[in-house]
């Protein structure tokens, strides 16, 4: 059975709430994506941060990370590639 320190369980609780709340901040503003750089990281980073939140405890960070960064750019993708001009 896994052994979470206090430590660990409040750094992922500050991760995961970091990342909703950049999220809600991007898509409520309806922010443009592709007009400058810091838009984009603005939606790419925040799924990143909560992935390695959740997974923080296991010691798994990186694999969090690595897995909303990809998630979010296969959305905005999609997304980008599905709008009509």
């Amino acid at each position: 059975m896994p052994r979470f320190s206090l430590k660990r369980l409040l750094i992922s609780t500050t991760m995961v709430a970091t990342g909703l709340g950049a999220l809600v901040f991007a898509f409520s503003n309806q922010l443009p994506l592709l007009d400058y750089p810091a838009v984009t990281f603005l939606y790419v980073a925040p799924p990143a941060l909560i992935g390695a939140g959740l997974l923080h405890p296991f010691r798994l960070a990186w694999v969090g990370a690595l897995v909303g960064a990809l998630g979010m750019l296969i959305f905005l993708g999609y997304c980008v590639a599905t709008v009509e001009i």
